[in-house]
């Protein structure tokens, strides 16, 4: 009998009230609102079929609510990991566009100029978190070989980690695996250890990774 593949369910969390708002909530533990755990039962409901062999999630409110809500009816533990955690934006977190371009327009002119390179006052680049993230991801596929293994997480994260997998441009790729609220994207290791895309959740004008 052949041997399983290593597949990661890779889901962004359900919808808070600063994303209704469009602020930037990067590390700022923001829980889901109604809507939000709403999403989250309906990609239960989704996922309800489908074996997963180990959860992992963000410790961050919103994406460990999410998690616990897909494994109600599982026996499953779910595994938190600050490593999962979306872009540290620092001072503009809690902030608007047009909050940042009022009081940090030279940082957010920087910012459209090197996305990937700035570094967020009291906070971490873009670069830094594709890192991060990336090398979480590749630790937890390691040490769950075979398993279908659940991440809830955020878009910007799940983003920089499918584009990190991949071996992708994250600046150039990152549009095309932005992921809806509660929208999951499956990943699958073959054995020679390249990874492939399953299936590409939802990805509308409105996700992004803040």
């Amino acid at each position: 009998m052949a041997p399983n593949k290593t597949r990661l369910i890779l889901i962004r969390h359900g919808i808070t009230d600063w994303n209704i708002q469009k602020r930037y909530q990067g590390q700022t533990d923001i829980p889901l609102n109604e809507q939000g755990r709403q999403q989250a039962q309906q990609a239960a409901s989704e996922l309800a079929s489908t074996p997963i062999d180990t959860f992992y999630a963000s410790d961050l409110k919103r994406a460990l609510e999410t998690a616990q809500i897909i494994v109600r009816g599982r026996e499953l533990e779910i595994k938190t990991n600050n490593q999962l955690r979306e872009t540290h934006f620092g001072v503009w977190e809690g902030m608007t566009i047009l909050d940042i371009k009022d009081k940090y327009p030279d940082l957010l002119e920087k910012a459209n100029h090197d996305p990937f390179n700035t570094i967020f006052p009291n906070g971490e680049s873009r670069g830094q978190m594709f890192q991060r993230v990336g090398k979480a991801l590749k630790k937890i596929a390691q040490a769950h070989p075979g398993e279908t293994v659940a991440v809830a997480s955020h878009e910007g994260s799940i983003s920089a980690g499918v584009c990190g997998l991949l071996g992708q441009n994250f600046l150039e790729m990152r549009p095309h695996y932005r992921l809806d609220n509660a929208a999951y994207h499956i990943l699958e290791e073959d054995f020679n250890g390249t990874w492939k895309i399953v299936s590409l959740g939802r990805n509308s004008a409105q996700a992004q990774d803040k």
